[in-house]
């Protein structure tokens, strides 16, 4: 039987040579494991197909071969793709000067790993890698370089991480050591590896650790995972716009509200103006022609003039009850430092002339002064009205009427105002009313009923509250609560 005829009915690798390395034959095991035709190897030198630091190791084994003695080798052969394969076996000589290689891939001589050289050539898996405990690679199937574009010579001993996203180092290193320490079981795990073209690549990982060695399969799905992603950003983006639109409605259910609320108060405000300074005005134009149809008669004429001046001083009240109600409701705020004692005492200045005034017991007290900044025109609108009903409404029954004030700075971002006073005060079921528009406590009360609805606007322009406490005949305590709107600019 000749030679060729014994080589290929053999499951490993043969190649026949002259004493110089020259290839006289192969079967076709070697023709495969190197992916030429025999033609292309006939007469061609071994080393040509030696990986370049194998090949002076090539040298010296044909160097010492003896006739009918064998040389063991294990050396790296690079196919005609430019992968590499790693083969060990026998170089013999014979005693016709002829030398003979009989090999096997060295992962057939561990039975443990040739029990997972069929996942190699398995089409439904994309990836297929054998590594160490360390994590270098052994072995890819030609998936791992069609997949990520990487030659065999670049994967080789370099560990799996290298080819993994930065942003997946942390769970992938967690994944391989929690297979060590459950040796035997299989997990799985998504990540993402880089392709040698910079491109990403989403991979569902089956693997598993046995005998010091990994064992992983690898799937690619990044149109399955990138389409996950799309919908994941679409629903966000949904959810998003769903939000929007809850706030945007909410929003506008609020302004509507508000915009009726403000429909209803300017419908109370242009009959109430209309009605308000009408009357004076009706009053005196009443009065002036009384005083025609009297003639010359001094002691009535006095009587009008008085009469006149009393509704010519409602109007005046009224008119800068509207001043300030539109001050407060359009100025824009202005925030500087603000010292109560000079504003307070300015109010009473002001009403010094107010009827019942000297009779008024008042009193102020500044509590652990600080600096504290807001807006002077709006708390100084809001005082003054307040201030104003203490004066108005006193108790002239009681032997002493007081108003007694406190400005308490012992809290370290606010202020709080006390007004107490012993006056007329207000019946238990119109305290509710007193903050709205025009409305009036008490039947003697001539003003606009605009006073309190200013001072609760101006309070809360400033995001301070007010409290008002109230028994009838017995006096009103008002607490007013304001930030110290300086402390952000400050910091």
């Amino acid at each position: 039987m000749m030679w060729k005829d014994v080589v290929e009915i053999s499951n490993e690798i043969h190649c026949l040579m002259n004493r110089e390395g020259r290839i006289l034959d192969v079967n076709t095991v070697f023709c495969n494991i190197l992916q030429y035709h025999v033609s292309e190897l006939q007469d061609r030198s071994l080393e040509d197909f030696v990986e370049t630091t194998n090949k002076e190791k090539l040298k010296d084994l044909l160097a010492v071969l003896q006739p009918k003695k064998s040389e063991d080798f294990k050396l790296l052969f690079i196919n005609k793709l430019g992968e590499s394969t790693l083969l060990a076996g026998k170089l013999i000589l014979s005693l016709n000067d002829q030398v003979s290689l009989c090999a096997s891939v060295l992962i057939q001589q561990n039975a443990f790993l040739s029990r997972f050289r069929r996942f190699f050539d398995m089409s439904l898996l994309d990836i297929v890698v054998i590594m160490d405990r360390t994590g270098k690679i052994l072995f890819a199937n030609e998936g791992f370089s069609k997949k990520l574009g990487y030659s065999w010579t670049e994967i080789e001993q370099t560990p799996l991480i290298s080819f993994i996203h930065p942003q997946d180092y942390e769970e992938t290193n967690a994944f391989f050591k929690n297979l060590v320490r459950q040796e035997g079981n299989s997990k799985t795990l998504i990540n993402r590896s880089l392709c040698k073209n910079y491109s990403v690549k989403w991979v569902s990982w089956h693997a598993i650790y046995a005998r010091n060695n990994f064992y992983a399969v690898g799937n690619d799905i990044t149109v399955v995972k990138e389409q996950e992603i799309k919908i994941g950003e679409l629903l966000e983006r949904t959810m998003k716009q769903n939000e929007e639109l809850i706030r945007s409605r909410d929003s506008l259910q609020e302004t509507l509200a508000e915009l009726e609320t403000r429909n209803f108060e300017l419908d109370q405000f242009v009959y109430k103006v209309s009605h308000d300074l009408r009357a004076p005005l009706t009053s005196i134009l009443g009065l002036v022609n009384l005083s025609k149809m009297e003639g010359n008669d001094p002691s009535n004429l006095q009587e009008y003039i008085d009469l006149i001046g009393s509704s010519t001083l409602k109007l005046d009240v009224f008119i800068k009850s509207l001043i300030e109600y539109s001050r407060t409701g359009r100025a824009e705020s202005i925030i500087e430092k603000v010292d109560f004692e000079p504003i307070i005492q300015e109010i009473f200045e002001h009403l010094k002339y107010a009827k019942n005034f000297n009779r008024l017991d008042h009193k102020v007290s500044i509590i652990e002064k600080k600096d504290f900044y807001s807006d002077s025109m709006r708390i100084q609108i809001a005082l003054g009205n307040v201030i104003s009903n203490a004066v108005k409404y006193q108790n002239t029954r009681a032997d002493i009427s007081y108003l007694y004030i406190t400005v308490d700075f012992r809290a370290s971002d606010i202020v709080i105002i006390t007004l107490k006073d012993n006056g007329i005060g207000i019946a238990e079921d119109l305290v509710a009313n007193v903050f709205k528009m025009f409305f009036r406590a008490t039947e003697s009360a001539d003003g606009s009923g605009l006073g309190l609805y200013i001072v609760k606007q101006s309070i809360e322009r400033l995001n301070g509250t007010i409290d008002l406490q109230s028994e009838l005949n017995k006096g009103t305590t008002i607490t007013i609560t304001l930030p110290n709107l300086g402390l952000e600019a400050m910091i």
